[in-house]
This record gives structure tokens, C-alpha cells and sequence, in this order.
């Protein structure tokens, strides 16, 4: 069974090299990472924001780069006004196009509803 786990944020809880903020949804979402790797035998894929120089794998962990695409204020404006039109989230090709059977999504932001919707089969 393909897992991903995907927590935008979690990259300083696997490396300690990335200088950056841990909150408690990082910490959790890799708590249970390690918790299916070491209890079950299943090691999810991790997908956090893509930056330069991401590792293939942590801690057996297989990481997936996240690149979310910059926006201007106007695009910003018009996406938040569609969705409030719509009364759903938009759709994301990036997690559309995501081959997993499960994905787990950590964290209260904006994306996580669109990630949803997004991967809703």
C-alpha cells in the first residue's frame, strides 16, 4: 500500500540542517510516520515544500517536493473569489496527478481543502 504523508512544513523535523520554526502538526505528522515505518513496516512518502537541494529520502522516508506556484494579487483575488463562488476549494494538478492509494494531510491552511478535494477519487 502507497502512503503519502503530506506536511508542507515538516522538513526541519527530518533534517536538522533546515534552519526553520517546528510547530506540533510537523512533529506529529513525522511522529506517525516513524510509527507506521516502525510498527508496520511502512515507510510513507513525505511531501513537504520543494527547495533546492532536497533529499530523495530521510530516515527511509522517500521525500516529494512540493512546489507551490507564486501567484500575483490580482490572480490571489480572483482564485479567492471563485472559490467563495464555487463553495469549494480548487482543484491542485499537482496533487491530482499524485499515484498514492492513501494520502494524510497535516495542518489547518488553506491548501489542505484543495489538497483533499484534489485527491478525491
Amino acid at each position: 500500500m502507497d502512503i503519502s504523508i503530506v506536511a508542507l512544513d515538516a522538513l526541519p523535523v527530518l533534517d536538522s540542517t533546515v534552519r526553520e520554526g517546528i510547530g506540533g502538526v510537523e512533529v506529529r505528522a513525522i511522529t506517525f510516520a516513524r510509527g507506521l515505518r516502525d510498527e508496520h513496516q511502512v515507510a510513507p512518502k513525505v511531501i513537504v515544500k520543494d527547495r533546492h537541494g532536497l533529499p530523495e529520502e530521510l530516515e527511509g522516508f522517500p521525500i516529494q517536493g512540493y512546489h507551490k506556484p507564486r501567484t500575483n494579487l490580482v490572480a490571489k483575488l480572483s482564485q479567492s473569489l471563485a472559490k467563495r463562488v464555487a463553495k469549494r476549494p480548487p482543484l491542485n494538478p499537482f496533487f491530482q496527478r499524485l499515484q498514492t492509494d492513501i494520502v494524510l494531510c497535516f495542518g489547518v491552511r488553506n491548501d489542505t481543502a484543495s489538497i483533499v478535494r484534489s485527491c478525491k477519487r
